[in-house]
């Protein structure tokens, strides 16, 4: 407290000091006259308790000025900062309260930037928490939430606060970020009063900066402007207004006025530098033209709502059109403007007004009623709109042709300032003589739906000819419509395909294919003449001229000369007019483009004239000034298609397995686990995107969603192979072999293997080898590769023991043949054995390549090899011990540095429904941010602030969120989109309106807000209680227990823990309990606490049932107290019947209760109240369906309530309980159940009669078929019903029901009977007893089943199963007496039809979906006379209806599978009889097929007949239909595994012509080293023998200066890791120089960095130039030399690789060259390559598809080790090379 007061003294000792300074107050006027930063500071002291206030006047022609700015701040922890502010915003008052996120806003006023006095004022009352603004007499208020103020509830703290006038001073830091940008205040200030106390006074500022006396008119004594030209006061400067002077110049001093000639094709641009400028008071201009229609000028904005001005001419009349936002206004001139005169045009623009004057007319006034009536405009074209045509919805858009002068844009004379900084002329040097001219311009077609119109043409004679100029490689040209010999729907074509231009005569449409033009082969339709002239692509941006013709049906084609004829056959007639640039009914594929010079039967196309008249459909006049969006920025990733019009261009994602503007956003998970931890469970095909938006493919995979044999929670990721199962790999007529497996859908280079197995938790392969007379001998004659290309000789090893042991699994289980055998079939007798085991280490998984030599073979020698799939289950981010555990709802931690930009991934586990889950904080000099957080267990709202946007965006997820599950949020961003995704679910959010996105750089928290972050306006006010699971950015894993513990360093609170355990795992749960995981313990919430109680639920009373056999049966219970009267009750029951009995119970004075069911309609109750009886019925549903229903029923003293299964009433009855006895106790009122009342009153004793009553009391209620259980009288009461069922005749304990075992097949209705059951068959196309028999018939396209109708019959009721690949007719229902006919047929696209022919007329509809594939379908036809329906597989979303006047009893016969050619009344050219097979047939209750082959049913064989051969049978059973996206794999033709021989006798026979080879290659080595030495002595001087990068950090550069593994101190050289030697000449060679000598050692080389080797590398360049930088995966055939690298710090790899070139193996170049230079020999040759022994120091260079290894050995080891050398001496793993590249 003291603290406080002695604050709050110091900021009034402060306030005393400068009221008696030197600055002055702003009671009287002051001018803010500095653009860069007036203003004027004031330190007012406030109680925050207190009301506070700020009035002034000003007077401004500024749209936007900051007025005021507020700030409160305190010194306090945990006190936000809190700001208002009050800005001039498009001519409004608007003022801002903002606290943290929370921003409340008052608009009033308008017009208040036209430099006159206005009063602005405002108030702001902590007691009673109201924010008023006051302008110009005009008061509105609004109410503040509770907690933005509850900061000010606390008392005065130590506190400041300033108010800033005009603007604020330079690096000030905006309190929270409010004003991001803000406009600085140019005008004049007076009367600034503050309100302190109650009352409004003076104060003197502590500062002012750019503030002068007075308001200052710098137009006051004008003698500046010349020839009467009107002085503006701009406060810091005059300009000069010389509208309607007749001169120009600065100070209106010159006599000439600029004129501008418009040709069509040009325009001119002004940009407006200022905010004044952009607010459109008054255009005016002179123009003259005599064309019909053209743009006169035209502005266009987005701020603050979408706003726009246009002049033009239409129809030969001056038009004005304005739209403020609202909607478009439009003025039109009353003469012609169209006569080659100039005219004059102005426009005024005042407050809510707008008025035209053309000429000497009088004045045209428009007046808006709308909020807004401010233009902000911020470029303006004149002749043109410019790149707005789409934009403004408005008919006229051609360029003007004519000429302007004296244009001017509120004070600016636009025309003098031609290409200055403000002004532009588009489309060439401006010409500025206005004369009349008659251009040729081209025309241009902006979109693909634009086009012009000939109406009059005859296809006889038709000469057509134009240049055109596009860069689309497609596109209509000319589409004119004809028919060929009175056929209709024909056309003749001329366009663009693949850059080529196509004459077609005869195609119906300019596509028969449901693919984009743009990326499908040509392909014409059947009977169409196609003619092709172009070389090269001719969308070159060139113009070409096309000249087409049709003359006596001789057509001609002729582009840039060359020229192709054909003559036609057929009549053509026009059916319509030709369309340029477009097709009739092809929507997206015209031309987008320009034409020019149209000639039309020899003469000039008059298109100018067309231009106004219906003709033109959207193409517009302008400079054709073609952008390549596609070609000089094409943005489109991931190979999607690039595509533009004249406007933009954009991105066609479909087939990518990408979404997004730019196809970056990936469709699918990144494993099969990820779909399996989001909660999929479909086990079979799904599509997998390995590194999400990196530039690998998505991949087809097999997922198998189902817990491991270890019991863990996890999908498995399943990739096939080409290898066949038992591939024969030794036989005695077999050579060395080399196996490629190929893995199915998987990149060529193997990285979406790599990265999946970097990914995944676990992976493993099965290998099995059989053998007979085929010993193994891994490692020596058996070896294999994996992805990542290292050499692998073991199966089923132990982790710890090596990949290279030469061991089999049954060495490691001491199971093998022989005691000192490391593998079974390395005995090697004619035994067939096998070795078998996975592979799981995943440095050698797959298995790409497998080594098998041949030794030794006999004639019984065979060995075959088999491998599994590669099985990957999990995922290492699901690591549960990676995770956080939140166990309070004030727990949090804090990462110290956020997520900066790009994607943020994390998952969770909770069980609460509303938390709080991340916030990535605003920082010091950045206040973007966003909040993540969960309601209802469902929604997931993303707040975020980017600039001065703020933004809340709910996502509803399908699956629950507070399950105890893991469920995955994920935000990415990328150009001008964001997409948020909650598990399987996503929305992608345009942030285009935004000028730039600078981030994040805040710090980040995960759980619950700490006291300092509070953030107001949240729903979820805690933190969640739960685990964060995992959480990336930018694909990297962040390790979040670092940050656990360190509670000084503010990085976490208490209540969280390291791991993610929670003790809801396993559900401990009994009887559906839902477990309440409270993270340190849990609690058990029982499904049913009527029934179920215990610390785990596990008493269950529901568990005691008993069965009702028979109508008459019951329980009895005979009780001492009569608490079931008043007390309460519960049970439950279960049956199929609708009438009966549940529970009777009495006393012995009569006092009853009664529970039974009625017509199956709800449950009813009857009881007495006295001597009445009354009811009480709930109305629940199911109470018939054979499933529980379970019954509550509480009484007290005033009220009744009853629940049956969830359903609950409750009436205010009081209990009244019969004290007497008496014979008829309830005169006036029937019962329906009436125990004996003998005269004497019975013993004191109350009876419950369960499952019915004695026949004595009832003669008309019958009691249940069914079951009950769980019965409890009172709170503790509970009656063992199974017990007394053991002891009752017609009554059974337990509860099994006959249906319970699902008898009844194919979707078959199971009704129960207790005793015994029935299937009800209807809609299954089944019959028998249990829905299985199937009566079927094969249908080979001529077998026709007749049923012949009752015409007597109005409506139709028809159902069918079939199966089928083909197209065909399903049913057809026909008339002798007419052409009516109702048709089902299956089309070629795999669709249903429904077809109704009413003879004049056809009426169809076709289901969505695809049914020709091989699955049994069921339909289910409705006719009646006012509409037909069909039903597929009874799913609502197959059902299609269409009304229909169809009268059914015209019809006589359904044919099934088609019809019979001969009928006379059949009239189907276009259909085809059915192929395949058809079952359940049934037509209006009778089933043909039955009558048909059932012999007991001759009596019927009248009604049903059958044309060709009948062929009972049984249709395939029905296959489950998935309306979601289910994937099948895709065609996978790539054939068996490829197989070649692996031979090593041609190197080392050698030919002659090798050894020399050989012998030049090392006299080229011998030279070289001499030159190469020079240099290498200068670059160790100049780098003092180490490498220097040519890129890298700092912290890299440190890294490698340091001595690693394998550097030899001693002699300064440097021997990287795990590398593999060359021998030169098997010794080693001395070179000698003045100084040193360099002994030639074994040449070492590191593998150079295959392309995308790194897993975690995103390029995706696979240009020339990026093959040099990746040379491993392209021969080094094709590369000149060895490329110098460049820095890669990507890896550690590429840096050694650096270290051993440039250092010590710089003489490797002359060797790589030699040893290139004899493969390349050999492979001309056709010779193999050299063997050597995997066990050698010399590494084997093996290239894939080619023969043998090779090596620079000239002497090699015996191939054959025996078993004392094995495991002798150092042995270097070798490592394999692709593409002749060195290891």
């Amino acid at each position: 407290m003291l603290k406080t007061v002695v604050a709050s003294l110091v900021m009034v000792t402060c306030f005393l000091k400068t009221s008696f300074g030197q600055n002055r107050d702003v009671g009287s006027e002051v001018t803010f006259t500095n653009l860069d930063g007036s203003f004027v500071e004031y330190l007012p002291v406030w109680l925050p308790d207190s009301p506070q206030g700020v009035r002034l006047d000003f007077r401004t022609n500024q749209p936007d000025a900051l007025l005021i700015y507020h700030e409160y701040t305190t010194e306090e922890d945990g006190d936000p900062p809190y700001v208002i502010f009050v800005q001039v915003e498009d001519g409004r008052i608007e003022i801002n309260h903002i606290y943290l996120n929370w921003k409340e806003t008052v608009r009033l006023g308008r017009g208040l930037m036209e430099d006159t006095w206005h009063t602005v004022a405002y108030r702001k009352d902590p007691a009673t928490r109201v924010l008023t603004l006051t302008v110009d007499g005009e008061t509105d208020t609004i109410p503040l939430r509770t907690d933005v103020d509850g900061i000010l509830d606390r008392g005065p703290p130590a506190s400041t606060t300033a108010v800033y006038l005009g603007g604020l001073p330079d690096g000030h830091a905006h309190r929270h970020h409010v004003l991001s940008r803000y406009s600085q205040f140019v005008g004049c200030m007076r009367n600034v009063q503050f309100l302190l106390d109650g009352s409004n006074r003076t104060l003197t500022p502590v500062r002012q900066v750019g503030i002068q006396n007075s308001c200052i008119d710098r137009c006051q004594d004008n003698t500046v402007c010349q020839h009467g030209g009107a002085c503006v006061n701009q406060y810091y400067r005059t300009t000069c207004d010389c509208y309607g002077t007749g001169y120009e110049g600065q100070f209106c001093e010159k006599s000439e006025t600029t004129e501008v000639l418009l040709r069509g094709n040009n325009y001119v641009e002004f940009v407006q530098q200022n905010e004044v400028d952009r607010l459109v008071n008054r255009i005016s201009l002179q123009f003259k033209t005599q064309q019909q229609t053209g743009t006169l000028f035209f502005g266009f904005g987005l701020h603050p709502t979408r706003n726009y001005i246009m002049g033009s001419v239409q129809h030969g009349y001056a038009v004005f059109t304005i739209d403020f936002g609202d909607s478009p206004m439009s003025l039109t001139s009353a003469a012609r403007v169209d006569d080659n005169r100039w005219h004059t045009l102005e426009l005024m623009h005042s407050g809510p007004e707008v008025s035209m004057v053309v000429d000497s007319a009088p004045a045209q006034t428009l007046r808006s009623d709308g909020v807004s009536f401010h233009l902000r405009i911020e470029r303006g074209y004149f002749g043109s709109v410019g790149d707005h045509r789409q934009l403004i919805g408005i008919d006229t858009v051609t360029n003007m042709i004519g000429c302007m002068r004296t244009v001017y844009w509120n004070q600016v004379s636009v025309l003098e300032h031609l290409n200055d900084h403000m002004v532009s002329h588009i489309g060439g040097v401006p010409d500025l003589t206005c004369r009349d001219q008659d251009p040729i311009v081209p025309f241009t077609f902006p979109t693909s739906d634009t086009y012009l119109s000939i109406q009059r043409w005859d296809p006889r004679n038709v000469r057509l000819s134009f240049r055109f100029r596009t860069l689309r490689h497609f596109g209509i040209l000319i589409f004119a419509p004809i028919e060929i010999d009175d056929v209709p729907g024909k056309g003749i074509w001329v366009r663009l395909r693949d850059g080529q231009v196509h004459l077609e005569v005869g195609s119906s449409r300019s596509d028969d294919l449901t693919t984009p033009i743009a990326s499908m082969p040509y392909l014409s339709t059947p009977g169409t003449d196609v003619l092709v002239v172009g070389e090269g692509p001719l969308n070159d941006d060139a113009w070409h001229k096309v000249q087409v013709a049709f003359v006596a049906n001789h057509a001609m084609l002729e582009v840039d000369g060359k020229r192709v004829d054909r003559d036609l056959d057929g009549y053509f007639t026009r059916r319509g007019a030709i369309h340029m640039g477009a097709g009739e009914h092809d929507h997206g594929i015209g031309f987008v483009g320009c034409i020019k010079g149209i000639k039309f039967n020899g003469d000039d196309l008059d298109v100018l004239r067309m231009m106004t008249t219906s003709d033109n459909h959207g193409v517009i006049m302008d400079n054709c000034n073609i952008r390549d969006f596609c070609g000089r920025a094409n943005r489109c990733q991931h190979g999607s298609l690039c595509q533009q019009d004249w406007y933009r261009s954009w991105c066609v994602c479909a087939g990518t397995g990408y979404e997004g503007n730019v196809c970056s956003f990936p469709l699918y998970k990144s494993s099969c686990d990820e779909y399996y931890q989001m909660g999929e469970r479909r086990t079979g095909v799904w599509r997998i995107d390995v590194d999400g938006r990196g530039p690998l493919p998505p991949s087809y995979v097999h997922c198998t969603m189902e817990a491991t044999e270890d019991d863990r929670d996890a999908g498995t990721t399943t990739i096939t192979h080409n290898l066949a199962p038992r591939t024969v790999v030794r036989r005695a007529d077999m050579s060395d072999t080399l196996l490629h497996v190929t893995y199915q859908d998987m990149d060529q280079y193997g990285q979406t293997l790599l990265h999946l197995l970097q990914m995944s938790q676990s992976c493993q392969q099965w290998v099995e080898y059989q053998c007979r007379a085929a010993p193994l001998r891994l490692g020596v004659n058996t070896w294999f590769y994996g992805a990542k290309e290292i050499q692998y000789s073991a199966i089923g090893h132990s982790g710890n023991s090596s990949a290279t042991d030469g061991k089999c699994s049954c060495w490691y289980s001491s199971t093998c043949a022989e005691e000192n055998l490391g593998c079974n079939c390395d005995k090697g007798d004619e035994t067939w054995r096998t070795d078998s085991g996975y592979i799981r280490d995943t440095a050698h998984l797959p298995i790409i390549d497998a080594v098998l030599l041949q030794g030794g073979n006999t004639a019984g020698t065979e060995g075959r090899l088999s491998l599994g799939p590669l099985q990957c289950t999990g995922s290492k981010t699901n690591d549960p011990s990676y995770g956080v555990t939140f166990t309070k709802e004030s727990s949090y931690i804090e990462l110290d540095r956020g997520w900066e930009e790009g994607d943020l991934t994390f998952s969770f586990i909770t069980y609460n429904t509303s938390c709080i889950l991340l916030y990535q904080q605003p920082s010091a000099t950045n206040p973007n941010y966003l909040l993540i957080y969960m309601m209802n267990g469902r929604s997931v709202v993303f707040l975020f602030r980017v600039d001065d946007i703020f933004e809340n965006i709910t996502m509803i997820s399908e699956r629950l969120l507070s399950t105890g599950e893991v469920q995955t949020i994920s935000v990415e961003f990328e150009e001008l989109q964001v997409r948020f995704t909650v598990n399987m679910d996503s929305r992608i959010y345009d942030i285009d309106r935004l000028e730039s996105f600078n981030g994040f750089t805040g710090p980040l928290v995960l759980g619950a807000l700490p006291n300092s972050m509070a953030v107001v306006n949240l729903e979820a006010r805690t933190g969640m209680v739960g685990c964060i699971t995992m959480i990336k950015v930018n694909g990297d894993l962040i390790d979040l227990r670092k940050y656990v513990g360190d509670i000084r360093r503010r990085q976490s609170s208490p209540g969280v823990r390291t791991g993610c355990r929670h003790s809801c795992d396993p559900n401990p749960c009994l009887f559906g309990g839902t477990c309440v995981d409270n993270w340190e313990e849990y609690t058990c919430a029982c499904a049913d606490p009527t029934a179920q109680s215990g610390q785990h639920c596990e008493n269950n009373i529901n568990l005691d049932a008993a069965t009702f056999l028979t109508e008459d049966a019951f329980l009895l219970f005979e009780e001492s107290q009569n608490s079931v009267l008043h007390a309460g009750i519960r049970f439950g029951f279960r049956t199929v019947e609708t009438d009966f009995v549940l529970i009777y119970a009495h006393d012995h004075v009569n006092n009853f209760v009664q529970f039974e069911v009625r017509d199956g309609l709800g449950l009813s109750v009857r009881f007495n109240l006295g001597d009445k009886v009354t009811e009480v019925t709930v109305m629940a549903t199911g109470i018939s369906s054979g499933e529980w229903v379970d019954v509550v029923m509480s009484r007290s003293d005033n009220y009744l309530n009853i629940a049956a299964n969830k359903t609950t009433k409750t009436v205010f009855i009081p209990v009244n309980l019969l004290s007497d006895y008496g014979q008829n106790p309830f005169p006036g009122f029937s019962e329906s159940i009436k125990p004996e009342r003998p005269v004497a009153p019975p013993p004191q004793r109350t009876r419950v009669y369960v499952g019915g009553v004695p026949a004595s009391m009832s003669t008309s209620r019958p009691g249940l078929l069914g079951c009950i259980r769980g019965l409890k009288i009172g709170e503790n009461d509970v009656k063992s019903l199974a017990s007394v069922a053991e002891k009752t005749d017609g009554v059974t304990s337990g509860c099994q029901g006959k249906c319970d075992a699902g008898p009844c097949n194919h979707g078959g209705l199971c009704k129960e009977q207790w005793t015994a059951f029935t299937c009800d068959c209807n809609d299954t196309s089944y019959t028998g007893s249990t829905c299985n028999e199937d009566v079927g018939s094969t249908f080979s396209g001529n077998t026709v089943i007749h049923h012949h109708a009752n015409p007597t019959v109005n409506s139709y009721n028809a159902s069918l199963a079939f199966v089928s690949r083909q197209a065909g007719v399903l049913f057809h229902l026909s008339s002798y007496r007419s052409s009516n006919a109702v048709i089902i047929s299956l089309l070629s696209t795999g669709q249903l039809q429904l077809l109704v022919d009413h003879g004049s007329e056809k009426d169809t509809i076709n289901t969505n979906g695809s049914f020709s594939d091989g699955v049994r379908h069921y339909i289910r036809f409705q006719g009646s006379r006012d509409s037909v329906a069909i039903q597929v597989d009874d799913l609502d979303e197959m059902t299609s209806t269409i009304p229909a006047h169809v009268m059914f009893n015209e019809f006589d016969v359904a044919q099934i599978g088609g019809f019979v050619k001969t009928d006379t009344h059949v009239h189907l050219d276009h259909f085809t009889n059915f192929t395949g097979c058809m079952a359940g047939v049934e037509i209006n209750g009778l089933r043909p097929l039955e009558i048909l082959f059932d012999s007991k049913l001759d009596s019927l064989r009248n009604v049903v007949t059958i044309s060709g051969q009948d062929n009972r049978t049984t249709c395939p059973g029905v296959a489950p239909r998935d309306l979601d996206e289910v994937f099948t794999f895709p065609p996978w033709n790539v054939g068996p595994a490829d197989t070649e021989t692996y031979s090593a006798q041609a190197q080392r026979g050698g030919s002659s012509a090798a050894a020399v080879a050989v012998s030049l290659c090392a006299v080229v080595v011998a030279v070289t080293i001499g030159v190469v030495c020079i240099g290498r002595r200068y670059r160790r001087k100049k780098r003092g023998r180490r490498f220097v990068p040519k890129k890298g950090n700092a912290a890299e550069m440190e890294k490698l200066s340091k001595p690693e593994a394998g550097y030899n101190e001693a002699d300064g050289e440097y021997r990287p890791k795990n590398t593999s030697t060359i021998k030169t000449n098997g010794e080693n060679s001395v070179i000698k120089d003045d100084d040193e000598k360099h002994q030639l050692k074994h040449l070492t080389f590191k593998r150079l960095p295959a392309l995308r080797d790194d897993p975690d590398d995103s390029s995706s360049d696979s240009s020339p130039e990026n093959c040099r930088k990746h040379p491993a995966v392209y021969e080094l055939d094709d590369i000149d030399e060895v490329p110098e690298l460049e820095w890669d710090p990507q890896g550690e790899k590429a840096r050694k690789q650096e270290d051993d070139y440039y250092e010590d193996d710089i003489l490797a170049l002359p060797v790589v060259k030699a040893i290139r230079a004899v493969e390349m020999y050999d492979r001309q040759q056709g010779g193999g390559g050299q063997y050597v022994h995997p066990q050698s120091h010399s590494t084997p260079i093996k290239g894939r598809g080619r023969q043998g290894n090779a090596t620079v050995d000239q002497t090699l080891p015996d191939p054959q080790v025996n078993e004392d050398q094995e495991g002798k001496g150092t042995v270097e793993t070798p490592m394999k090379s692709y593409g002749h590249s060195f290891v």
